[in-house]
């Protein structure tokens, strides 16, 4: 994922992530209860609450609150979490 935006031509999210913590998730059968990094429920991750259905094109913005120095080795990686209280699926079987 070395190849993030980084704002400079910015166009509106359609959402906003934010961030969290296993103490100050609102609802905690929704994320994790521990950072990946640092196994602490103190430790912070990226929470996205979005309600279905997902439209092609969603995007959204994470806003640090402290700044990040950039420089051209840089690369994010990350671990991601998801979990849903349903999912929708469309099963299309041959007749």
């Amino acid at each position: 994922m070395c190849d993030m935006k980084n704002g400079d031509q910015f166009t509106k999210p359609t959402f906003n992530f934010t961030v969290m913590t296993g103490d100050t998730i609102p609802d905690r059968s929704l994320g994790p209860t521990r950072d990946h990094t640092s196994n602490s429920s103190s430790g912070g991750f990226i929470y996205w609450n979005r309600q279905l259905p997902f439209i092609p094109g969603d995007n959204g913005v994470v806003e640090p609150s402290k700044t990040i120095q950039q420089n051209t080795g840089m690369c994010v990686r990350f671990a991601y979490y998801v979990k849903m209280l349903y999912a929708l699926i469309d099963e299309y079987l041959p007749r």
